[in-house]
């Protein structure tokens, strides 16, 4: 195989035989309307500089607008499947990709991007070193960072001249992305039927009875409660009497490298897969795969997750059982069915804080000791499937993103057949 030649650039060494172009004269790059507009109950996806984030574009939990709002937001370009979204205030340069015909329009500080050439191409240049250098070196401000959309037009993309390589750097890097994207459905599917199972037994009290079949919906006998009718025998408590929190700390020093003894620090961001810093675990607080874990702090307080292990950081606690009359699978399923409330009533007026008295307050139903084991097996194994999936995620991305910038780079050539 004949070696790769390079030649310097404006953006660094890449191949004799690719080229650099401006990301204008390979796409057309539009920005978004400069006001805020009225949002509505229903109607049309808007989304904002928040909403965008690594991968494929999520309409759901964003906020809606009307269509007349639409119409309004999208007169320079309506953005369909195959674009690229990109943020340019705060968390700056951060691109989505659009993977669906669902109609959506942009709000203020972002840009749309509509490449001319492979546009999965384009997306993964976006978020290779090369790009995201020149970037940080055309940021302004300094409480609010910004990137001008003079400048994101001016971006240099290294792209290969032949495009038969070019569609197939795509094609690897997307193939991972689709396989973590995959792996990440299965695991919400599973998270769901925890959820269904719990709320079956222990809500609805249609666990099953000594002969197998739904409890109550079979006869099985209820009594008067303070929580309203609940299974004879069953006893209501309040949950501060079974839990605590143990909040994280910040750390005294982090490192971007493994280091023996550092495990990975655990902040909102790894959370959905950002690669993590390690940190020393000498008084820190350490949690397991098996502890639920809450945010407690900021936008997404009262989220509550499993089957991460490392030292938790300063806006993150540990959900402690203190006894044996629940386990930690009873208390994730329980603190997710109510993770909205949680959210909807924290305390704090700049920065939203969870309030933790506010969930020890809670009423439940406490099931007998043989019930509470029965569910726990199937709620384990269960769990146990995800955490395999979540290293498999894991994994899946440290090979992407220690592909990526040597593909986009030409540090690793993709084999094309000559014809």
């Amino acid at each position: 195989m004949q070696k790769t030649k390079f030649k310097q650039t404006e953006i660094g060494m890449i191949p004799e035989d690719w080229e650099e172009k401006e990301l204008q004269k390979i796409s057309r790059v539009i920005d978004s309307c400069h006001k805020t507009p009225k949002y509505s109950p229903e109607g049309i996806a808007m989304v904002r500089v928040t909403d965008i984030k690594y991968g494929d574009i999520d309409l759901k939990n964003t906020l809606k607008v009307t269509t007349d709002v639409y119409d309004e937001f999208t007169l320079n370009h309506k953005p369909q499947k195959n674009d690229i979204v990109m943020s340019r205030v705060g968390t700056y340069g951060v691109t989505s990709f659009v993977s669906t015909n669902d109609l959506f329009c942009l709000g203020q500080n972002t840009v749309v991007i509509h490449p001319s050439i492979n546009s999965r191409f384009i997306y993964y240049a976006l978020n290779s070193k090369l790009v995201k250098t020149q970037i940080e070196e055309e940021v302004t401000g300094s409480t609010q960072k910004t990137i001008s959309l003079k400048d994101i037009r001016e971006l240099l993309i290294a792209c290969p001249t032949n495009t038969e390589e070019l569609k197939l750097i795509a094609k690897i890097l997307s193939s991972l992305d689709s396989k973590i994207e995959l792996n990440q459905q299965m695991n919400k599917t599973l998270e769901a039927i925890g959820q269904a199972l719990f709320k079956h037994w222990f809500i609805d009290f249609e666990f099953p009875n000594e002969k197998g079949k739904p409890y109550k919906s079979s006869g099985g006998e209820m009594v008067d409660s303070e929580m309203g009718e609940i299974p004879k025998g069953w006893k209501v408590g309040k949950l501060g009497d079974y839990i605590d929190f143990i909040k994280g700390k910040k750390p005294f020093e982090t490192s971007e490298e493994f280091i023996e003894g550092y495990l990975p620090q655990i902040l909102i961001e790894n959370l959905d897969g950002g690669q993590p810093v390690y940190t020393n675990t000498e008084k820190m607080v350490v949690v397991e795969e098996t502890e639920p874990i809450m945010v407690m702090d900021g936008a997404s307080s009262g989220r509550i997750e499993i089957g991460h292990r490392g030292v938790l950081g300063s806006t993150l606690s540990k959900v402690i059982v203190k006894n044996d009359l629940l386990t930690n699978s009873y208390v994730l399923h329980f603190l997710k069915i109510h993770q909205e409330d949680i959210n909807q009533n924290t305390t704090g007026t700049s920065i939203p804080h969870t309030d933790k008295e506010r969930i020890k307050r809670y009423t439940l139903a406490l099931p007998d000791k043989r019930l509470l084991e029965l569910f726990d097996k199937l709620a384990v194994r269960i769990l146990y499937k995800i955490i395999s999936t979540k290293r498999e995620i894991k994994n899946l991305s440290e090979i992407r993103d220690s592909l990526l910038p040597k593909l986009m780079s030409g540090k690793i050539r993709v084999p094309v057949e000559v014809k």
